[in-house]
Formats: C-alpha cells, sequence, structure tokens
C-alpha cells in the first residue's frame, strides 16, 4: 500500500508543519502533496515571512520523498512584495532563500503545461484541469469546480476540509489571524494506494477546535471538516462555495411559487 501526505494551507505555520512532519516519520510515505498558501503574508517584513516559507520546505524535503506543491495566492502576494523590495540587503538575503528553496532535489512545483509523472506514486500530477485522466492527480490551490474525472483533485484555500468522492479540500494545517478569526492548527491527511485504486483516506486533526460534519441541506457536498463552533456547513452560509450540489440558489427559485 502506497501513502501519501496531503497539507492544505500553511499560512507561515513552521510550528505546526514540525508537528506533521515529526507524526509521520515512522509512516511510510511515498509521497507529499501541498495545496499551497505557505506564506502568511500577514507579516510585515517580506523577508521574514521568506524565511518561514524556506523553512518549510527544508521540514518536507527532510522526510526524504518526493513533495510537490502548488503556489497560493498569498505566495503570489508575497513574491510581488519581494520584487518591490528596495534595500540591497534585502533582496540579497531574498535571493539566498529562494535559491535554498529551489536546492532540494525532491521538491518539485506542479506543472501547469505537463504532468509530472512519480514513480514512487505509479501516478502523473498537473495543476492543469486540461491533462487530467484517471492516473493524473489534479494539485490546484483552489479552482471553482471539482474534477472527479482525475484520480483525485486536491486543493485547498477555503480554511475547511472537504471529502466527496475523489475530490479532496486538504483544509489548513495551520489558520493565521490575518482575516480576523482565531489563530488555530488544522488537519493534514494521509491517503492509501494501490497500484491505481484509491483504497483509503484518514483526517488527522491537529486540534480539538474541529469537528466533522455533513450537512442535511446540503448532503450532496460531502463531509467536511469545519471549526466547531460552526453552526452550518460552508454552503449554508455562501451558496457560492457549493461544488456538488445540483440546484443552487438563484433569484428565480427564490420567488417560484410566491406570485
Amino acid at each position: 500500500m502506497t501513502k501519501v501526505l496531503v497539507l492544505g494551507d500553511i499560512h507561515g505555520g513552521v510550528d505546526s508543519v514540525r508537528k506533521v512532519v515529526t507524526e509521520v516519520k515512522r509512516t511510510d510515505l511515498a509521497a507529499v502533496l501541498c495545496t499551497g498558501d505557505f506564506a502568511s503574508i500577514s507579516i510585515a517584513d517580506a523577508v521574514q515571512d521568506l524565511e518561514l516559507v524556506a523553512k518549510v520546505f527544508e521540514y518536507l524535503a527532510s522526510l526524504g520523498v518526493d513533495v510537490v506543491y502548488t503556489w497560493g495566492n498569498r505566495d503570489l502576494l508575497l513574491f510581488e512584495r519581494v520584487i518591490k523590495l528596495g534595500s540591497v540587503e534585502q533582496r540579497k538575503r531574498a535571493r539566498e532563500l529562494i535559491e535554498y528553496m529551489l536546492s532540494f532535489s525532491n521538491v518539485y512545483e506542479a506543472p501547469n503545461r505537463d504532468r509530472l509523472c512519480l514513480k514512487s506514486l505509479g501516478l502523473c500530477i498537473t495543476s492543469n484541469p486540461q491533462l487530467i485522466d484517471s492516473k493524473t492527480i489534479l494539485l490546484t490551490h483552489y479552482v471553482s469546480e471539482a474534477y472527479e474525472d482525475a484520480f483525485l483533485h486536491i486543493e485547498g484555500h477555503v480554511h475547511y476540509g472537504q471529502i466527496h468522492g475523489r475530490y479532496i479540500n486538504a483544509g489548513f494545517v495551520y489558520r493565521d489571524d490575518m482575516h480576523g478569526a482565531k489563530p488555530m492548527e488544522g488537519m493534514y491527511m494521509v491517503i492509501d494506494i494501490e497500484g491505481t485504486e484509491l483504497r483509503g483516506l484518514e483526517v488527522k486533526l491537529l486540534s480539538d477546535d474541529l469537528k466533522f460534519y455533513s450537512c442535511p441541506h446540503h448532503p450532496d457536498e460531502g463531509l467536511f471538516i469545519i471549526p466547531k463552533w460552526w453552526r452550518k456547513c460552508p454552503v449554508c452560509y455562501d451558496i457560492s462555495r457549493a461544488k456538488f450540489t445540483k440546484q443552487v440558489l438563484s433569484v428565480d427559485n427564490l420567488f417560484q411559487g410566491a406570485l
């Protein structure tokens, strides 16, 4: 059985990543998949934020298996800040950190124009939905549609977990207070693969502040992993988050039968 570690958004949570790495050290992993948002961007110093990202890369590379990632929106915002650094010393340090991140021979960015095929998995990985098939994992930070024609579609960004068939939102390893929310540790997942068959998925919670939730109003959405104080599912709060609900709320059906 092949085991794959799946990590959602990290948001600069180096301590949480170290905790995960320590927990899985004795697991016979074949690969690690990361959905992006390594950076926090709530840190005023862009170089300091980049140092956290580099440390995350170091911890993940230390597992000694293939690590495949996609960049998130926070990472791209951080890179924009790095490009605009005015100090020569800051630019020099940023270059050193980026070169360090690129030096790990077992860490790869999921390609968008092609597929990366890993012998350790017997599967390919891409970030391009147009390149998927039943033997390819689609790894995205977030797209509006779920692609279950892929072997798996794995993403993050929304700050909650969701599992539906071959679609997985990996949630977050760490959530900071950027949007006024309570900082908290989240989750990681371990997938079991045998050949080209998906055999199992285990969600490991890093916090007692999370719960598993199946919504009675949106059963087609599958299983959510959400903060325990949420009284409803993410789709109840915002219908635009629906991935699988066939009939979504619209102006037309709001008034259907009212006249």
